[in-house]
């Protein structure tokens, strides 16, 4: 089962790809055209035939042949042995080196990596749960942290509250994720004590992007001595994924701390419930939401987390 499903690395889509000589079609409606007939049926080799099938009869292609191949598909139909391809596309690069192209509405699915646990082990591993847990509130911690950078700077100020109200005053990109942190700046004093100066420091969070037009802006609130280092992880009050929890593991949760019991025993004993009540399969996305979901069209692009 899927306990992450958008680790956010791996990305790729699976789509159509025709040979680029194919000047009069540039989509799947221009392909349909082409007239496929039974004794001349579209020919796609393809690793992923079940999908494949699916994706044809709701585009309305009767006539499709399918077939897979040993090695790169790209070579298929330059060899003649199929028509167009249907595999998974990252930069396009190897496409074009095999004077391919792809068209306008064959873009099947995408994806990305996502960890997968059995559920099995889960369940009854001790342990286990505990440490999918960890693994998933560091998981979102660091992906939450992507692309973000911590910003501090001196600010003048003669107290926490004029500050914060002027950098409000600057808009969103001085104020971070829930507001500016504010702290006093000691100085030393005659006489060798050390006591609040003339500067107030300020730290909050930033997009990559939007760096230097913060620290233009921090310079215009009276700002200096602007510090800008990456994040690594951001922890919020907990992993959304299990926050986004159905009713009946939401409800275990309450009842483990009330009760002061472990609270990921009572998980397994919500999601055992719940799987009892699939009617579709164990843990479908249906009743799982975002805590266990699965890539559309089930591609995965990672190995299971527990055997």
């Amino acid at each position: 089962m899927v306990v992450h499903d958008a680790l956010g690395f791996g990305q790729c889509h699976l789509a159509v790809a025709v040979p680029q000589g194919w000047d009069e079609v540039s989509s799947l409606a221009e392909l349909k055209a082409l007239g496929w007939t039974a004794e001349r049926p579209l020919r796609v080799v393809t690793g992923y035939t079940h999908i494949a099938r699916d994706f044809f009869a709701a585009a309305g292609l009767e006539h499709v042949s399918l077939s897979t191949a040993d090695g790169a598909l790209e070579a298929a139909p330059a060899m003649g042995s199929a028509d167009v391809i249907l595999d998974l596309v990252s930069s396009g690069t190897t496409l074009r080196e095999n004077n391919l192209k792809q068209i306008a509405g064959g873009r099947v699915l995408d994806s990305q990596g996502v960890l997968v646990a059995s559920k099995r082990a889960l369940l009854s591993r001790p342990g286990a749960l505990e440490v999918v847990r960890d693994m998933i509130e560091r998981l979102e911690a660091h992906l939450r942290a992507e692309g973000q950078f911590v910003v501090t700077a001196n600010m003048r100020g003669g107290s926490a509250e004029e500050v914060a109200a002027r950098l409000a005053a600057g808009g969103p990109l001085l104020t971070g994720l829930q507001g500016p942190t504010l702290g006093s700046i000691y100085s030393p004093q005659p006489g060798g004590a050390w006591a609040p100066g003339a500067f107030i420091s300020a730290t909050f969070c930033v997009p990559r992007k939007q760096i230097y037009e913060t620290v233009k802006q921090l310079r215009l609130a009276g700002g200096s001595g602007v510090l800008v280092a990456p994040l690594t992880y951001i922890f919020d009050e907990g992993a959304l994924r299990l926050a986004r929890a159905p009713a009946p593991l939401t409800r275990a949760a309450a009842q483990s701390r009330r009760d002061g019991k472990n609270f990921w025993r009572s998980l397994a004993s919500a999601t055992r419930k719940i799987s009892r009540r699939s009617t579709s399969g164990p843990l479908q996305p249906s009743n799982m939401s975002k805590f266990i979901a699965t890539t559309a069209g089930g591609t995965q692009c990672a190995a299971p987390l527990l055997q």
